[in-house]
Protein backbone atom coordinates (compact mmCIF):
# COMPACT_ATOMS: atom_id res chain seq x y z
CA UNK A 1 0.00 0.00 0.00
CA UNK A 2 1.30 3.47 -0.90
CA UNK A 3 1.38 5.34 2.41
CA UNK A 4 2.18 8.59 0.64
CA UNK A 5 -1.43 8.82 -0.55
CA UNK A 6 -3.91 10.68 1.69
CA UNK A 7 -6.37 8.42 3.51
CA UNK A 8 -9.33 9.35 1.33
CA UNK A 9 -11.51 6.40 2.26
CA UNK A 10 -10.98 6.93 5.96
CA UNK A 11 -11.79 10.63 5.68
CA UNK A 12 -14.90 9.92 3.66
CA UNK A 13 -16.18 7.59 6.36
CA UNK A 14 -15.84 10.23 9.05
CA UNK A 15 -19.34 10.92 10.43
CA UNK A 16 -20.45 14.51 10.00
CA UNK A 17 -23.78 14.31 11.82
CA UNK A 18 -24.77 14.26 15.46
CA UNK A 19 -25.45 10.70 16.73
CA UNK A 20 -29.14 9.93 17.13
CA UNK A 21 -28.68 9.08 20.80
CA UNK A 22 -27.23 12.53 21.48
CA UNK A 23 -30.05 14.18 19.54
CA UNK A 24 -32.69 12.26 21.49
CA UNK A 25 -31.07 13.09 24.83
CA UNK A 26 -31.02 16.79 23.95
CA UNK A 27 -34.77 16.67 23.21
CA UNK A 28 -35.57 14.76 26.39
CA UNK A 29 -33.55 17.21 28.49
CA UNK A 30 -35.28 20.23 26.92
CA UNK A 31 -38.86 18.97 27.18
CA UNK A 32 -38.20 17.21 30.49
CA UNK A 33 -37.02 20.48 32.01
CA UNK A 34 -40.07 22.26 30.64
CA UNK A 35 -42.33 19.53 32.07
CA UNK A 36 -40.76 19.85 35.53
CA UNK A 37 -41.03 23.66 35.55
CA UNK A 38 -44.68 23.69 34.43
CA UNK A 39 -45.58 20.97 36.93
CA UNK A 40 -43.86 22.86 39.75
CA UNK A 41 -45.72 26.02 38.75
CA UNK A 42 -49.01 24.11 38.80
CA UNK A 43 -48.40 22.87 42.35
CA UNK A 44 -47.22 26.27 43.56
CA UNK A 45 -50.43 27.86 42.26
CA UNK A 46 -52.39 25.01 43.90
CA UNK A 47 -54.45 24.27 40.81
CA UNK A 48 -57.25 21.70 40.87
CA UNK A 49 -57.19 18.27 39.21
CA UNK A 50 -53.42 17.94 39.60
CA UNK A 51 -53.31 14.22 38.75
CA UNK A 52 -55.38 14.57 35.58
CA UNK A 53 -53.33 17.54 34.48
CA UNK A 54 -50.07 15.71 35.21
CA UNK A 55 -51.05 12.76 33.01
CA UNK A 56 -52.10 14.99 30.12
CA UNK A 57 -49.02 17.15 30.50
CA UNK A 58 -46.86 14.04 30.28
CA UNK A 59 -48.64 12.90 27.11
CA UNK A 60 -48.23 16.33 25.54
CA UNK A 61 -44.53 16.27 26.45
CA UNK A 62 -44.02 12.93 24.70
CA UNK A 63 -45.91 14.26 21.68
CA UNK A 64 -43.65 17.32 21.69
CA UNK A 65 -40.57 15.08 21.69
CA UNK A 66 -42.00 13.16 18.74
CA UNK A 67 -42.68 16.32 16.76
CA UNK A 68 -39.21 17.64 17.61
CA UNK A 69 -37.84 14.46 16.04
CA UNK A 70 -39.72 15.42 12.88
CA UNK A 71 -38.07 18.85 13.04
CA UNK A 72 -34.67 17.18 13.40
CA UNK A 73 -35.30 15.00 10.33
CA UNK A 74 -36.00 18.16 8.34
CA UNK A 75 -33.17 20.25 9.76
CA UNK A 76 -30.50 17.56 9.38
CA UNK A 77 -30.98 17.66 5.60
CA UNK A 78 -29.02 20.91 5.69
CA UNK A 79 -26.19 19.74 7.96
CA UNK A 80 -23.59 20.53 5.29
CA UNK A 81 -25.12 23.90 4.39
CA UNK A 82 -23.92 27.30 5.65
CA UNK A 83 -25.07 28.35 9.10
CA UNK A 84 -27.47 31.02 7.82
CA UNK A 85 -29.24 28.41 5.68
CA UNK A 86 -29.59 26.08 8.66
CA UNK A 87 -30.94 28.86 10.88
CA UNK A 88 -33.45 29.92 8.23
CA UNK A 89 -34.60 26.34 7.68
CA UNK A 90 -35.02 25.72 11.42
CA UNK A 91 -36.96 28.97 11.86
CA UNK A 92 -39.29 28.03 9.00
CA UNK A 93 -39.82 24.36 9.82
CA UNK A 94 -40.42 25.12 13.50
CA UNK A 95 -43.60 27.08 12.71
CA UNK A 96 -45.89 24.16 11.74
CA UNK A 97 -44.27 21.96 14.40
CA UNK A 98 -45.06 24.54 17.09
CA UNK A 99 -48.65 24.90 15.86
CA UNK A 100 -49.01 21.12 15.98
CA UNK A 101 -47.80 21.02 19.58
CA UNK A 102 -50.17 23.85 20.47
CA UNK A 103 -53.11 22.02 18.89
CA UNK A 104 -52.28 18.80 20.75
CA UNK A 105 -52.00 20.74 24.01
CA UNK A 106 -55.38 22.38 23.40
CA UNK A 107 -57.08 19.06 22.67
CA UNK A 108 -55.47 17.30 25.63
CA UNK A 109 -56.60 19.89 28.17
CA UNK A 110 -59.97 20.79 26.65
CA UNK A 111 -62.07 18.56 28.91
CA UNK A 112 -60.17 19.66 32.01
CA UNK A 113 -60.69 23.29 31.04
CA UNK A 114 -64.42 22.72 30.72
CA UNK A 115 -64.53 20.92 34.07
CA UNK A 116 -62.67 23.75 35.81
CA UNK A 117 -64.96 26.35 34.23
CA UNK A 118 -68.02 24.39 35.33
CA UNK A 119 -66.68 24.18 38.88
CA UNK A 120 -65.90 27.90 38.86
CA UNK A 121 -69.45 28.68 37.72
CA UNK A 122 -71.09 26.47 40.35
CA UNK A 123 -69.03 27.93 43.19
CA UNK A 124 -70.12 31.45 42.26
CA UNK A 125 -73.74 30.76 41.41
CA UNK A 126 -73.28 30.99 37.64
CA UNK A 127 -74.28 28.51 34.96
CA UNK A 128 -73.62 27.75 31.30
CA UNK A 129 -76.39 27.71 28.72
CA UNK A 130 -76.58 25.38 25.73
CA UNK A 131 -74.50 27.76 23.62
CA UNK A 132 -71.67 27.94 26.16
CA UNK A 133 -72.41 31.42 27.52
CA UNK A 134 -71.67 31.96 31.21
CA UNK A 135 -74.87 33.27 32.81
CA UNK A 136 -75.97 34.70 36.13
CA UNK A 137 -79.63 34.11 36.95
CA UNK A 138 -81.27 37.17 38.47
CA UNK A 139 -83.42 36.82 41.60
CA UNK A 140 -87.04 35.83 41.05
CA UNK A 141 -89.18 38.71 39.82
CA UNK A 142 -86.17 40.71 38.58
CA UNK A 143 -85.74 41.24 34.85
CA UNK A 144 -83.62 43.55 32.72
CA UNK A 145 -83.53 44.66 29.12
CA UNK A 146 -80.83 42.88 27.12
CA UNK A 147 -79.85 43.09 23.43
CA UNK A 148 -81.86 40.79 21.19
CA UNK A 149 -80.04 37.57 20.27
CA UNK A 150 -80.64 38.13 16.55
CA UNK A 151 -78.48 41.28 16.59
CA UNK A 152 -81.28 43.43 15.22
CA UNK A 153 -80.54 46.22 17.65
CA UNK A 154 -83.74 45.71 19.62
CA UNK A 155 -84.05 44.66 23.23
CA UNK A 156 -85.76 41.82 25.04
CA UNK A 157 -86.58 41.22 28.67
CA UNK A 158 -84.10 38.79 30.22
CA UNK A 159 -83.90 37.10 33.59
CA UNK A 160 -80.21 36.24 33.17
CA UNK A 161 -77.04 38.24 32.67
CA UNK A 162 -74.31 37.06 30.30
CA UNK A 163 -71.12 37.18 32.36
CA UNK A 164 -68.89 35.80 29.61
CA UNK A 165 -69.93 34.92 26.05
CA UNK A 166 -69.12 31.52 24.57
CA UNK A 167 -65.74 31.21 22.90
CA UNK A 168 -65.74 31.46 19.14
CA UNK A 169 -63.67 29.48 16.65
CA UNK A 170 -61.38 32.47 16.22
CA UNK A 171 -60.75 32.62 19.97
CA UNK A 172 -59.91 28.91 20.01
CA UNK A 173 -57.31 29.41 17.31
CA UNK A 174 -55.97 32.46 19.11
CA UNK A 175 -55.42 30.30 22.19
CA UNK A 176 -53.64 27.67 20.08
CA UNK A 177 -51.38 30.30 18.53
CA UNK A 178 -50.52 31.73 21.94
CA UNK A 179 -49.44 28.28 23.09
CA UNK A 180 -47.60 27.68 19.81
CA UNK A 181 -45.63 30.91 20.19
CA UNK A 182 -44.04 29.72 23.42
CA UNK A 183 -43.33 26.28 21.96
CA UNK A 184 -41.82 27.90 18.87
CA UNK A 185 -39.07 29.55 20.88
CA UNK A 186 -38.44 26.28 22.73
CA UNK A 187 -37.95 24.58 19.37
CA UNK A 188 -35.54 27.32 18.30
CA UNK A 189 -33.64 26.82 21.56
CA UNK A 190 -33.33 23.12 20.77
CA UNK A 191 -32.24 23.91 17.20
CA UNK A 192 -29.49 26.17 18.57
CA UNK A 193 -28.33 23.32 20.80
CA UNK A 194 -28.34 20.96 17.83
CA UNK A 195 -26.27 23.35 15.71
CA UNK A 196 -23.74 23.65 18.54
CA UNK A 197 -23.51 19.85 18.80
CA UNK A 198 -23.15 19.59 15.02
CA UNK A 199 -20.37 22.18 15.00
CA UNK A 200 -18.53 20.15 17.64
CA UNK A 201 -18.87 16.94 15.61
CA UNK A 202 -17.64 18.65 12.45
CA UNK A 203 -14.72 20.25 14.30
CA UNK A 204 -13.62 16.88 15.69
CA UNK A 205 -13.97 15.32 12.24
CA UNK A 206 -11.78 18.08 10.77
CA UNK A 207 -9.16 17.44 13.47
CA UNK A 208 -9.14 13.73 12.67
CA UNK A 209 -8.73 14.41 8.97
CA UNK A 210 -5.89 16.80 9.68
CA UNK A 211 -4.19 14.19 11.85
CA UNK A 212 -4.61 11.57 9.13
CA UNK A 213 -3.03 13.85 6.53
CA UNK A 214 -0.17 14.64 8.89
CA UNK A 215 0.41 10.92 9.44
CA UNK A 216 0.36 10.31 5.68
CA UNK A 217 2.79 13.16 5.08
CA UNK A 218 5.09 11.84 7.81
CA UNK A 219 4.99 8.35 6.28
CA UNK A 220 5.78 9.77 2.83
CA UNK A 221 8.70 11.73 4.25
CA UNK A 222 10.13 8.64 5.96
CA UNK A 223 9.73 6.65 2.76
CA UNK A 224 11.55 9.25 0.68
CA UNK A 225 14.41 9.24 3.21
CA UNK A 226 14.61 5.46 2.95
CA UNK A 227 14.99 5.70 -0.83
CA UNK A 228 17.75 8.26 -0.41
CA UNK A 229 19.80 6.03 1.90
Amino acid sequence: MDMSQPPKASAAKTPLSVPFRTVLVSMLVLWGTYFVLITARSYILDMDLQTDMLVRRLLVTFAAVGLTLVLWLLVRLGDRQPLWVKIGAASLFAIPIAIGIGQINQLAFDDIQQELEQKYAEERGFRFDDEGNLLYDLPAGVAIKAPAPDGSGGYKVSESLIIAPAETREEDWRAVLEIALGRYFLLLAWASTYFALLAGVQARAAERREQQFRSAAKAAELRSLRYQV
